[in-house]
């Protein structure tokens, strides 16, 4: 209800009380000299007058309950509105930033499918780079592999014309110093002749049983200059002026006591190398158990033909043949004859060999390249039987060729030696190789 409205019916009501009091009260008075009947109808008059009133006053209440209830009606229908008004534009808001999120979610949509289209494409130019560089590089390597092989094939035409002019070179030196030994050797014996001539019958008994000697002598150094050399294939003995007995008999003593020591170390090798078989195994190398097992049977197959007791040093030319050569190893010069020096050859290619398939083997089982933890590096000693050159020196030059051996089998290529196809596809170093490792220098 509002002020206004409430003021007015208290004036009314204030009205109606005035008007009623002074009614009341002249009516009291004049009751008092009318009589019985008109007080009757002045009090009807009065009580319809009141009725009246009365009425008047419930039609101003009836009346003001309707404008209060028409107002609170209004009230509630514009409530109502308010907030069906709210409603729409918070649904309108609601609405807006719907269609605001989901324009932002197009437009994230849009940048994330334009951004892998970006990359789809970005890979799609980096497959086709990296195809481009693959096919370069194989072209490259093939261009590479074609020239090494080219190259390969060129060293060997040189080392083997080398190798040729080398053997001829030996062969007509060989045989200019056989012509001249024989000269020399006539002219001794005929000289000798002529002495014995001279001499009394006794003396002559005695030079014809030195000739004799001599000749047998002579004789057992032809056979020993026509036989193979055990360590070098096909070269011939070193002709010319021949050792002295004594130096013979030196050599031949240094050289059995070599080979007991070298005899007296075989149960301990052996010993090693059942223990790193057992390593081996445990580490699961399979590849590389099987080459070790191979090369201790060849080992094994060595030392069951080596009888060092017997050993025939007469018809051994190594023990007729003066140096030739003289190398330096460990910081002095040592001297030795053509057959030492094959022997030492033969050490550096049979490393390589050796080398190439620990390193192949090593590969196989996927090990880490390292040559220095292999036995047969440790050991050093396949086709060494204690006989021309001391043990150390052997296993040295083996090793040498055995580092670059292992290098080339565990890359799959052949940068220091090559594969004989003359010598049934014997793995041998390359000679300008060897040439660096092995420095010999002719003492004539």
């Amino acid at each position: 209800m509002s002020v206004g409205i409430w003021a007015r019916k208290t004036m009314a009501l204030g009205l109606a009380v005035t008007l009623a009091g002074p009614s009341v009260s002249v009516l009291a008075a004049q009751e008092q000299g009318e009589s019985q009947e008109e007080k009757k109808a002045r009090r009807q008059q009065q009580a319809e007058k009141q009725q009246k009133q009365q009425q008047e006053r419930e039609q101003e209440q009836a009346k003001q309950r309707a404008e209060r209830e028409e107002r609170a009606a209004r009230q509630q229908e514009k409530a109502q509105q308010d907030q069906e008004q709210r409603q729409r534009e918070r649904e309108q808001r609601s609405q807006q930033q719907q269609e605001r999120q989901d324009a932002e979610q197009r437009a994230r949509q849009e940048q994330r499918e334009s951004q892998a289209e970006r990359q789809r494409e970005r890979a799609q130019q980096l497959e086709q780079e990296r195809a481009a560089r693959q096919t370069e590089q194989a072209q490259r390597r093939e261009q590479a592999e074609e020239a090494r092989r080219q190259e390969q094939a060129e060293r060997q035409r040189t080392d083997q014309a080398q190798r040729d002019l080398e053997r001829r070179q030996r062969r007509a030196e060989q045989a200019r110093l056989e012509e001249e030994a024989k000269a020399a050797e006539q002219a001794r014996i005929a000289e000798q002749a002529r002495a014995a001539e001279q001499a009394r019958a006794n003396e002559r008994a005695q030079q014809a049983q030195r000739e004799a000697m001599e000749r047998s002598r002579i004789n057992r150094g032809n056979d020993a200059r026509a036989r193979q050399p055990i360590p070098g294939g096909n070269a011939s003995a070193r002709s010319g002026e021949w050792i002295t007995e004594q130096q013979r008999s030196d050599i031949i003593r240094e050289n059995r006591e070599r080979s007991e020591r070298f005899a007296s170390s075989w149960s301990d090798r052996q010993r090693l190398a059942r223990q790193r078989a057992e390593q081996l195994q445990s580490q699961r190398r399979n590849a590389y158990y099987r080459y070790q097992q191979r090369y201790v049977d060849r080992l094994n197959n060595q030392w069951r033909y080596n009888d060092w007791r017997s050993y025939d040093y007469r018809n051994d030319p190594y023990f007729w043949s003066p140096p030739a050569y003289r190398y330096r190893y460990g910081g002095s010069y040592y001297q030795i004859n053509d057959y030492g020096a094959d022997l030492l050859r033969d050490a550096v290619n049979r490393g390589y060999e050796e080398g190439f398939l620990a390193g192949q083997a090593d590969r196989e089982d996927r090990w880490r390249g390292d040559y220095r933890d292999s036995y047969v590096y440790e050991d050093a000693s396949y086709g060494y039987r204690g006989l021309y050159v001391d043990q150390r020196q052997y296993g040295h030059y083996f090793r040498q060729g055995f580092d670059r051996g292992y290098s080339d089998g565990y890359n799959s290529r052949y940068q220091y030696g090559y594969r004989d196809n003359n010598d049934n596809g014997a793995l041998k170093v390359l000679g300008a190789v060897l040439a660096g490792i092995l420095i010999f220098e002719a003492i004539n």
